[in-house]
């Protein structure tokens, strides 16, 4: 497996083919989550993906708001679901925030947690910084990691 980051620049139709099918599987086909993909946001992000045998396995956006608040996010996170509980997200993650310090000078980085997967960004550092809220018809919670 190997592990890759893009500016929307950089992306091959082949690449980006592969990331919204990834997207698209976890997303609207397993979670049945009914929101428009296609937000725009994905023209000044970077997309890290982990790549197993020529398909997007694992994959992450990290974005800074245009509102120009300097507010780093990371989101889209996903990873397949033949490749769960292999510890992939957390290189994906990492990966991530490797982006967000070097391409956008983050000094923290927020995400919108899954609720039944807190734990997994608790270990990597992030902190719970909201009450539990409805994004997309499930239960989130934003989370907050400051960098060093």
């Amino acid at each position: 497996m190997t592990t890759t980051s893009y500016s929307f620049a950089q992306l091959t139709p082949t690449v980006l083919y592969e990331i919204m099918k990834a997207r698209q599987e976890v997303f609207t086909v397993e979670q049945e989550i009914l929101y428009n993909d296609l937000d725009d946001v994905d023209f000044h992000a970077w997309h890290t993906c982990v790549w197993h045998e020529g398909h997007v396995v694992c994959y992450a956006r990290t974005y800074c708001e245009e509102s120009g608040s300097g507010v780093v996010h990371i989101g889209r996170v996903l990873t397949a679901k033949d490749f769960r509980r292999q510890h992939i997200a957390t290189r994906v993650m990492q990966e991530a925030i490797k982006v967000a310090a070097e391409q956008f000078n983050a000094a923290e980085v927020m995400v919108h947690a899954q609720s039944y997967i807190v734990d997994f960004y608790k270990s990597l550092g992030f902190v719970v910084c909201s009450d539990e809220f409805i994004e997309a018809d499930i239960p989130h919670y934003a989370m907050r990691l400051t960098l060093a």
